[in-house]
């Protein structure tokens, strides 16, 4: 016969009552509140498992032990709890407060470095842009810090020159200089980011080296651009698409937005910049 509430709580008041525990003493030893013992005796709640074995902790004896006790258990505590039980025993500081405010901080350390670190990485690269001023005048993208005395750019014989508060930034045939000072090589769309320094570093430029975004092989011919590429045919072949920018190739003939830029054969790279200019690059044979 299948031990159910109310004869289950008679059952452990009558075991407490042989042990010549009180209702205080007994819950003294099990850790759980006497508003539950005396619902739990009283029959007006079914005990989980977890529950049942405290008392039969604090009972020396083994309640589980007995079939019908075994039924109670596993009609309180399923194979699978589900999420909102959990979450009610999790809240419920009253059993094991400590450990439970241990477990709730973890959680919310845990949930607000994870929103700190998304924020922080979705945000970098627009505050990036917010603090810098940026420049475009030598085919390249230079970004000056922002708040310096003044700015200013201009181009002469070949050569570009960029000024940032006090300092002076050139080109020269792809020779980057700050202040006189050689610092390395540039390319045309490569990003130039200029450091002002502080009390522990020195002013610095770094060049970060564009990079493409798409590439096409059309008749032996690679075209390279700075986004996605799409095409089309029309009555004249095939017409392909990047960003703004259309480009084609009819009898080893290149157009750019239909105008011809130059010839390309077999092995050759052809080049989109990003602003806008097509360069032909030969095999090396």
């Amino acid at each position: 016969m299948k031990m159910k509430q109310p004869e289950l709580g008679k059952y452990i008041a009558g075991l407490r009552e042989t042990k010549g525990l009180t209702q205080e003493e007994l819950v003294s030893k099990c850790n759980i509140s006497v508003r539950t013992l005396q619902r739990i005796e009283s029959g007006k709640v079914v005990p989980r498992s977890y529950t049942l074995r405290l008392i039969a902790t604090a009972l020396d004896c083994d309640l589980l032990a007995a079939p019908e006790v075994q039924e109670v258990g596993k009609a309180e505590l399923p194979v699978h709890l589900s999420f909102k039980s959990v979450l009610k025993d999790l809240f419920n500081l009253k059993v094991h407060t400590m450990a439970k405010l241990s477990v709730l901080t973890t959680v919310c350390l845990a949930i607000g470095f994870s929103l700190y670190t998304v924020g922080t990485k979705c945000n970098a690269q627009q505050m990036m842009k917010m603090n810098f001023v940026t420049d475009n005048t030598g085919g390249f993208e230079i970004q000056l810090p922002r708040g310096l005395p003044g700015y200013g750019s201009y181009i002469n014989n070949d050569t570009v020159f960029i000024r940032a508060g006090k300092d002076l930034i050139k080109e020269h045939k792809g020779f980057l200089f700050l202040n006189n000072a050689f610092v390395g090589h540039v390319q045309e769309n490569d990003t130039i980011i200029f450091k002002k320094g502080n009390l522990f570093t020195k002013k610095s430029l770094i060049v970060k080296p564009y990079r493409m975004k798409a590439s096409l092989i059309y008749k032996d011919i690679v075209f390279v651009t700075p986004q996605s590429i799409s095409g089309f045919t029309d009555d004249s072949g095939d017409t392909f698409q990047s960003g703004p920018y259309t480009f084609k190739e009819r009898d080893n003939r290149i157009y750019l937005n239909d105008v011809y830029q130059g010839d390309a054969f077999a092995g050759d790279t052809v080049v989109i910049s990003r602003s806008g200019k097509l360069k032909i690059k030969r095999a090396v044979l």
